[in-house]
């Protein structure tokens, strides 16, 4: 309770002496908020979250490594066959691998879901021994 010129001046330090402690605390949690939206760190948290988040993760690694390992199996195994029973073979071919890798990378989620997950850790894992990669 302000009773004199005195009370009213101390109270007046204290309100000032908590605008300044306020504003600091406001212009870290900017800077935070400023860093936290940078394109690059939103990626890595989004990689990040996806990771680490056991129902998506395997809805996620079964999708794109599915599809990845079928196009690049394709890729690598299928060139440009100039004949019509070359063309045969390739469209044959094409079939098996379009069903047969996203069946082995369903199959082998678990494996693959760890081997993703290690190589993530010595990639994001901000420690200085980057050299050694354990799975």
């Amino acid at each position: 309770m302000i009773n004199n010129c005195e009370d009213l001046d101390k109270a007046i330090e204290e309100l000032e002496r908590k605008k300044v402690i306020r504003e600091a605390m406001l212009s870290a949690q900017l800077n935070h908020t400023k860093e936290h939206f940078k394109p690059g760190n939103l990626i890595k948290s989004g990689f990040s979250n996806l990771v680490h988040s056991d129902g998506m993760k395997g809805l996620i690694f079964k999708a794109v490594g599915g599809l990845g390992a079928g196009l690049l199996a394709k890729q690598a195994l299928i060139g440009q066959p100039a004949t019509f029973a070359g063309k045969m073979v390739k469209t044959i071919l094409d079939k098996a691998i379009k069903v047969g890798i996203p069946a082995a990378v369903v199959k082998n989620n678990d494996k693959i879901s760890a081997w993703t997950s290690a190589i993530y850790k010595n990639l994001f894992s901000g420690s200085s021994n980057k050299k050694k990669i354990t799975f």
